[in-house]
């Protein structure tokens, strides 16, 4: 679960494959987004009114509108620069790319909002294993969970 801007929160429901959004206080449904192929949705963030969505057995991110139809898709299966392989957290930084958690190929893939590649972190400078979930604090830095190493991990 995350919280928009808004104050709504959006949920992945592993149980029918689908993504609820729902009031700031829960108690009223206002958009259920389903996958055209319906994949098992892991995570999902809601940023300037489009929802971003990993779907780890398909190893990409689906772009949703704000009435949650499908726009476009992020990754490819790979390992290259713009694959992805278990992709799980999501988050914006602060110069409003999407930053993913590829976890099975142990780094971060950095994607303009528009699905462009711009960056990967990982290697074994950063230390990365399993990245599961990433936030972004208001100074900036990113923080993201580590979920073989046990740990978060911290970038400036």
């Amino acid at each position: 679960m995350t919280i928009a801007r808004d104050g709504r929160m959006v949920v992945c429901d592993t149980g029918d494959n689908t993504v609820k959004v729902l009031t700031p206080d829960g108690s009223q449904l206002l958009l259920t987004i389903i996958d055209p192929d319906r994949a098992r949705p892991w995570y999902a963030v809601c940023h300037q009114g489009m929802f971003f969505v990993s779907y780890p057995g398909a190893n990409n991110v689906k772009i949703f509108s704000k009435d949650g139809m499908f726009v476009y898709s992020i990754g490819t299966p790979g390992s290259g620069d713009g694959q992805l392989r278990g992709p799980v957290g999501l988050t914006i930084d602060r110069f409003s790319n999407l930053v993913v958690c590829d976890c099975r190929n142990s780094r971060l893939q950095i994607f303009t909002i528009d699905g462009k590649f711009v960056d990967t972190i990982g290697g074994q400078h950063t230390g990365l294993e399993a990245p599961q979930s990433a936030a972004v604090s208001t100074t900036g830095q990113l923080f993201v969970t580590d979920f073989l190493k046990h740990c978060v991990h911290v970038f400036q």
